[in-house]
């Protein structure tokens, strides 16, 4: 499956019985736990170079985020790297797009990718590494919550008064509100706020 330390999987968040993991290529299959072999997971996406493996996913519905670096490193002679994809899942049949990123949003790992349950629209990214002026390697001085609510055309940073600390991971709650995992600990927005407690 060639994935970073720990390939990243996850089950739809509506559908127990269909999974997505990740490695160099997505892979998708709807028996669940009943799964009996290997075989029966699909092939849905592969990214372009065996450098590249893909580091956190989110799936709600039809829609699944997956973002990916590769290189993974600032070092060598090849730059780090990083972008996502958004497939969506229509008659039976996976479309996976490369998401565009703006050329002043942070070049630093994806950790972390979640989508409303509420909305397959609203799609949210948390970057891990640290954002001071002093960090060495791209991005330094920017956010780590992005969301798009154009099923990842634009991205906005969200971050306002959350600490200049590495992203783990996001969770959109059902109610709306976001739990974002950081070094530091977890730090929550409510419903239709702009800052974190």
């Amino acid at each position: 499956i060639n994935a970073q330390f720990i390939a990243p999987f996850t089950a739809n968040d509506k559908n127990v019985n269909q999974w997505v993991a990740a490695g160099n290529s997505l892979w998708y299959q709807d028996k669940g736990f009943d799964i009996s072999s290997g075989s029966q997971w699909q092939k849905i996406y592969t990214l372009a170079s065996p450098a590249q493996t893909f580091t956190a996913v989110s799936y709600s519905g039809n829609t699944l985020l997956a973002t990916w670096c590769g290189p993974c490193s600032a070092s060598g002679a090849a730059p780090f790297q990083r972008e996502a994809v958004v497939g969506t899942f229509k008659n039976g049949a996976w479309t996976v797009t490369p998401v565009s990123f703006a050329p002043d949003f942070p070049n630093r790992y994806l950790q972390g990718a979640a989508i409303n349950p509420n909305n397959s629209s609203d799609l949210f990214l948390g970057i891990n590494g640290f954002s001071r002026r002093f960090t060495d390697g791209p991005g330094a001085g920017l956010g780590h919550v992005y969301e798009s609510t154009d099923s990842g055309k634009t991205w906005t940073d969200i971050t306002a008064n959350m600490p200049d600390i590495p992203v783990n991971d996001i969770v959109v709650l059902p109610s709306g509100g976001l739990a974002v995992a950081t070094d530091l600990g977890v730090v929550y927005r409510a419903p239709k706020q702009a800052t974190w407690t």
